[in-house]
C-alpha cells in the first residue's frame, strides 16, 4: 500500500452516422467513474491550502479536473 499506480488505457471513440453523435468504448473494469474516492479526498484537502494550478501540477491532472 501507499504506492501510486498509473493505468494508461486507450479508449476507442466511435461516430454514429445515423444520429451523428460520438461515443466511447465502455470498459467494464473502469465503469463511469473517472476519479477514485481517495483521489477526491486528497484533491479536496490540497485545494484548501494551495491554488488550483499548484494542485493540478502536484496531482498530475489538469486544473479543469479539479
Amino acid at each position: 500500500m501507499g504506492k501510486i499506480v498509473y493505468l494508461l488505457i486507450k479508449v476507442r471513440r466511435f461516430y454514429c452516422k445515423k444520429c451523428k453523435k460520438t461515443f466511447r468504448e465502455e470498459i467494464p473494469i473502469i465503469g463511469q467513474k473517472r476519479i477514485s474516492k481517495e483521489f477526491r479526498k486528497t484533491a479536496i484537502s490540497e485545494i484548501k491550502t494551495q491554488s488550483f494550478n499548484e494542485d493540478s501540477e502536484k496531482l498530475k491532472v489538469s486544473s479543469n479536473t479539479l
